[in-house]
């Protein structure tokens, strides 16, 4: 299924092979604990083992991220004996075995196992690396370096750009626009030949790794990239939180952009059950229904739809308790007794800002009161503190969309007057004008010195400790688990981290900190500030032999 035939004729590369023969997603990886598939929630390619994607009998690993079109196919149940072996050593023995023998005397060997077993072309250039093109490592200049290519990022270097500054713009997928490609595609196109115009060079298919002695670094195909800018703009969006209810890891929990990624692909109508009701949420759900889609929304208690919102199809206030099937989601149980038919559940919260690359360069988290998410410390503008670097939109902690745009607008007038620019402040009063709320708020927070309460956690809908709700999926870890980890005596992230293991795979803490210290806080009545963050060390994302090398 290389190809996908859309509306009016055209044709597709579908990017990742998610659907057998009756059309419906496939699971994501293997739970390590229950050895069953999951879903791709959030699309989130961090991590060889969530690019994998079960199909019929093996893997077929996510093309896009090792050989453009040619999809990789691994048999997992014929995998010679060596890989079974590496399979369960880490269960049979301790972290300290791990450390002291198999890292420090073994690993050469092991890795060589590993290597040999999977498959994966990354780890066969470890083996053969004479047969891989060696990525050139080159030097850039820019005034103004943005990461991140959604509405905020393209906004924040097209204002750089007016005002005179040098731009690249990175972005890690293959188009720009994020979430809104699929909303106003239009729109995004428009904004495309804007950033042609304004010559900001813009790099897809690009990570973003971090900020070292010689500049920051990023990838792009063939390259490792060293630029030194005089400001750098993290407008790294979000991150759709994963809703905690009962079997919240059985497949068919998704996020918004997945729903809209996929929705194309499907054969059959199905059930969608919606949680949410932003302006986000019923732009997405009038186009899943265009395509024959049965959607129904549900607002979890305490929230608030967007007004002037069209809510034909909400259901109304209600929390999910539990979601039941057989190796899939089938029905979603409510808290008001309702049973609800469906097939896949979309979260459409309020998505958590990534803030991971800019507080690995020194920024400081904070947390938001009136919206009940993080940011990093910032005075409303996008100014942290950190010399010449600034955050955006969401990363911003700004939720409304066009406060959003203008704040990103405002970040890259100041990291071109940072640059040296005498920059024309006009966008700065028709943010002031129509976003003194915001610039008030992200001014005056008091980083995490709050309480939280189980009625301000939006995304944990049944707000009760014990049973099979899911905190983080990359390692099977519960709430109940996070709340015993913290009552032995390990009262901080750090430790709790090290404790645990809890954040320390594939999405690296940007969607588990969040979840963790705000339900602990809850629960334990303690301030976040206790909690705190856990360390974020570079690299921000590690890219794939695949990503660097020019040809196979």
């Amino acid at each position: 299924m290389n190809q996908i035939t859309l509306e009016g004729g055209t044709t597709r590369s579908l990017d990742v092979e998610v659907f057998g023969k009756t059309g419906k997603p496939a699971g994501l990886s293997l739970s390590l604990k229950l050895k069953r598939p999951r879903m791709p929630f959030a699309d989130r390619i961090w991590s060889p083992g969530n690019k994998a994607y079960l199909v019929d009998k093996g893997y077929i690993v996510e093309p896009t991220h090792y050989v453009p079109g040619e999809p990789v196919k691994l048999n997992v149940y014929n995998k010679p004996f060596s890989s079974h072996v590496m399979d369960h050593v880490h269960g049979l023995v301790g972290a300290g075995f791990y450390h002291s023998r198999l890292v420090r005397d073994l690993w050469p060997l092991a890795w060589r196992i590993i290597a040999s077993s999977s498959g994966l072309p990354d780890y066969r250039a470890y083996l053969a690396p004479s047969s891989f093109e060696r990525p050139e490592a080159r030097t850039m200049e820019a005034d103004v370096l943005v990461v991140g290519g959604g509405l905020s990022g393209i906004n924040a270097a097209l204002e750089a750009s007016r005002q005179g500054s040098s731009v690249i713009l990175v972005d890690d997928h293959a188009e720009l626009g994020g979430f809104m490609k699929y909303i106003d595609p239009q729109g995004v196109n428009v904004l495309e030949k804007k950033l042609e115009e304004n010559r900001v060079k813009v790099f897809l298919r690009s990570k973003y790794i971090g900020g070292f002695m010689d500049g920051h670094a990023f990838t792009s195909p063939g390259y490792l990239n060293i630029v030194k800018p005089k400001s750098i703009i993290f407008a790294t969006g979000g991150i759709s939180p994963i809703p905690i209810y009962e079997n919240n890891d059985l497949p068919g929990t998704i996020d918004l952009e997945y729903a809209l990624k996929i929705s194309s692909y499907m054969r059959d109508a199905g059930n969608i059950l919606v949680i949410g009701c932003s302006q986000d949420v019923f732009k997405a759900v009038s186009i899943l229904a265009s395509k024959g889609r049965n959607v129904k929304i549900i607002r979890p208690h305490g929230t608030t739809c967007s007004s002037g919102a069209n809510s034909s199809e909400t259901i109304g206030e209600a929390n999910v308790l539990r979601v039941e099937g057989m190796g899939r989601v089938r029905r979603a149980v409510l808290d008001d007794g309702t049973i609800l038919e469906t097939d896949i559940i979309v979260s459409g919260l309020t998505p958590f800002p990534d803030l991971n690359p800019a507080l690995q360069n020194g920024a400081t988290p904070t947390y938001i009161p009136f919206n009940s998410r993080f940011t990093v410390s910032h005075n409303g503008y996008g100014s942290t503190g950190v010399d010449g670097l600034l955050v955006a939109g969401l990363a911003a902690g700004i939720t409304d969309n066009e406060c959003s745009v203008l704040q990103s607008r405002v970040a890259g007038m100041l990291a071109a007057e940072h640059a040296g620019y005498n920059a024309e402040d006009d966008v700065v009063d028709e943010y002031r004008d129509k976003c003194k709320k915001w610039i008030d708020t992200l001014g005056s927070t008091r980083g995490l010195d709050y309480r939280m309460t189980a009625g301000t956690i939006d995304f944990w809908l049944t707000k009760k400790i014990e049973g099979l709700q899911f905190i983080d999926w990359d390692i099977d870890m519960t709430v109940e688990d996070a709340v015993k980890t913290y009552d032995k005596g390990y009262d901080s992230m750090e430790k709790i981290k090290r404790f645990s293991g809890i954040g320390t795979a594939a999405e690296q803490g940007r969607l588990t900190i969040p979840s963790t210290i705000m339900i602990l806080s809850a629960v334990r009545k303690v301030r976040l500030s206790k909690l705190g963050w856990f360390r974020i060390r570079p690299t921000h994302m590690l890219p794939s032999i695949g990503e660097l090398a020019v040809r196979w």
